[in-house]
């Protein structure tokens, strides 16, 4: 694999959220075009998780490929069998499976077009950090996405059903001018 030059930083706060003693939630984001896909991606690289890219398509659609991506990376092949019948049930059906040492890391990436066909989903976030993950030292739930004020209003914005429940954040800027945040 070729070196990956210039978010050491943020890899690092990436290593760090994945290797402390409980569940950690990390939005990233950044206009387009900064990196934010490969951040993840490179991260990903040596671990096992679920990274979906969400698209402009209808919510059953979406749950149905998440679940199709997330039976091959825990080679759970039933998952892929599970009926899209919400985000919920397919979070809590991945989550459930998990069986590794460390934690399980959740990157939904485009998370903007994947709430605009399903605009329950951080509230579904919401329940799911609070009653299953945070206590827990089980998952590393990464939320990427572009539009800048999407993020900041529905993922960070005190309006947000995930408000205040982020333990770090990364607003990725064009290389050489990174900067992450704890939470």
């Amino acid at each position: 694999m070729a070196d990956f030059i210039g978010r050491e930083r943020e890899l690092a706060a990436l290593a760090e959220a994945h290797n402390s003693r409980q569940s950690a939630f990390v939005p990233v984001y950044g206009r387009r075009r900064v990196g934010k896909s490969e951040l993840i991606l490179h991260f990903l690289a040596h671990k096992r998780g679920v990274y979906y890219l969400g698209k402009r398509c209808p919510a059953a659609e979406q749950i149905r490929e998440f679940l199709r991506v997330a039976s091959l990376a825990l080679e759970e092949p039933l998952l892929a069998c599970l009926p899209p019948n919400s985000w919920k049930a397919a979070l809590e059906a991945v989550s459930d499976r998990w069986k590794g040492p460390a934690k399980l890391v959740l990157a939904l990436d485009e998370f903007q077009w994947i709430v605009a066909a399903s605009p329950e989903l951080p509230s579904v976030l919401q329940e799911l950090w609070d009653r299953r993950w945070k206590d827990r030292n089980h998952v590393l739930l990464v939320l990427c996405g572009s539009f800048v004020g999407f993020m900041e209003r529905e993922i960070l914005g005190r309006r947000s059903p995930l408000f205040d429940r982020r333990t770090a954040q990364i607003h990725l800027y064009r290389m050489g001018r990174g900067q992450t945040h704890g939470g």
